[in-house]
């Protein structure tokens, strides 16, 4: 009941540019206004001019609709599209790394045919094996999340995911290599 029959510009003063425009036809306005604690609402203002019987124009018809909601909501549904858009794209990519990792994997088991068990090369190969199946791991954990799926657990000793992590550096890296784990150590479900 305050605002009936007040002059919208001393009720909103951050609206007096859009009121102060002529209004000799029906027009639609949007407004952000910052008020208190910096809380930024959105607002739709549409205008209609008013005529009295004579028609000459006595005014305007403001309704304005606070569209904040919507506009957050519009925005949420942008934002989670362009997630769905990426997780799809993150899907076919990693799916195409697969591919490619089954490739590397295929050749350096056919390399390892060729050597020694015991080998320097035979070895150098099965690291680099290892490292590329791993790699087939991450990719296909990937792919999983990128289509929304839970991650997939495995029961696993940690004694082995630390050993499998320290096999792959370089042996002739200046990295020193030392762990200790407790021989009563627990599996754990790992992704």
């Amino acid at each position: 009941n305050q605002v009936i029959g007040q002059p919208v510009s001393e009720i909103w003063p951050e609206w007096a540019d859009v009121l102060a425009r002529s209004v000799d036809q029906n027009r639609t306005e949007m407004l952000e206004v910052t008020g208190e604690k910096d809380q930024v609402r959105q607002y739709t203002l549409h205008l209609s001019p008013v005529y009295n019987r004579h028609q000459v124009r006595s005014g305007v018809l403001v309704v304005v609709l606070d569209t904040t909601d919507r506009k957050q909501a519009e925005d949420e549904r942008l934002r989670m599209s362009k997630l769905e858009s990426l997780g799809v794209m993150a899907a076919g990519i990693a799916h195409d790394f697969n591919n490619t990792l089954s490739g590397v994997v295929g050749y350096l088991s056919m390399a390892k045919q060729g050597q020694q068990p015991g080998d320097t090369i035979y070895n150098y190969l099965s690291l680099a094996e290892e490292a590329a199946v791993h790699a087939k791991n991450l990719t296909r954990q990937l792919m999983t999340f990128a289509k929304g799926g839970d991650p997939l657990k495995e029961t696993r000793s940690v004694a082995d995911v630390i050993y499998n992590a320290e096999m792959l550096v370089p042996r002739e890296t200046n990295i020193e290599r030392g762990w200790e784990v407790e021989k009563d150590l627990w599996a754990a479900d790992l992704d």
